[in-house]
């Protein structure tokens, strides 16, 4: 079995348990409504990938066309590094999501987790720095290799 997490700030997650159960292969679904909606996954490998898994949660909750994820786990097994990534400033939620759909789009990252939110939307982190921790699979990326990636994410302040 394997499992991934998905954090967003859609509220249109009502019966989105029931609809992910009713798909072959995914075993568990786990719905936390906190600042963010934390939908937590476990599926069967051999009968369904996790993308194929996002893409129905992104279809039920009418946002196909636009990313809206803000963080991401994959719970991962295996050793993880942390590559750091911080700024002033972040142009605007719509530019962040999109750098949290292009990282996890990329082989070897397993998880990414932030203080845009609560600094964007509630001013939790008023002084502070944007973060973006990055957990990556040093098996399969290198340290330069996440240096290279930071380059071509479009982070704009």
């Amino acid at each position: 079995m394997q499992k991934f997490t998905l954090k967003t700030d859609s509220f249109e997650f009502k019966e989105l348990d029931n609809y992910l159960l009713s798909i072959r292969g995914i075993k568990k679904v786990e719905i936390k409504n906190e600042d963010l909606v934390i939908i937590t996954v476990t599926y069967d490998e051999k009968v369904i990938v996790e993308n194929i898994i996002k893409l129905e949660i992104l279809a039920f909750l009418k946002a196909l066309k636009w990313p809206s994820f803000y963080e991401f786990d994959r719970h991962s097994k295996e050793k993880t590094m942390l590559y750091k990534i911080e700024r002033d400033s972040i142009c605007c939620e719509f530019c962040y999501a999109g750098i949290i759909e292009d990282l996890y789009d990329i082989n070897g990252i397993v998880k990414v987790e932030s203080n845009f939110y609560n600094k964007f939307f509630t001013n939790r982190h008023n002084g502070e720095k944007y973060f973006i921790n990055i957990y990556y699979n040093p098996l399969l990326l290198t340290e330069k290799e996440m240096k290279e990636i930071e380059d071509k994410l479009a982070i704009y302040g």
